[in-house]
């Protein structure tokens, strides 16, 4: 079962996403970016989204974070939990 945008949320455009957190895998690797600059490579989603939260309590900047799989899907999740808000394919 995929899961669909939900009204109240639109795709994120190139410009939103250099300025969100953005964790992206190939499947094997797990990357994590803030504000177009990367973090680095992780472990896991989990370790990718505390480096986010780290970065984003440093600037005091807390955008949206997207999750983006081995497959090009996007996900619009919660940064504390991983919790997915959005998704599109």
């Amino acid at each position: 079962m995929s899961r669909r945008a939900t009204p109240e949320y639109e795709h994120p455009s190139q410009d939103e996403l250099n300025e969100s957190g953005v964790i992206s895998t190939n499947g094997f690797k797990t990357w994590a970016s803030f504000g177009g600059k990367s973090l680095g490579e992780f472990e896991d989603e989990t370790e990718a989204r505390k480096a986010i939260r780290r970065e984003m309590d440093r600037q005091k900047y807390w955008p949206n974070c997207y999750f983006v799989n081995d497959h090009g899907n996007v996900d619009l999740i919660s940064v504390r939990t991983g919790r997915i808000y959005a998704s599109w394919v």
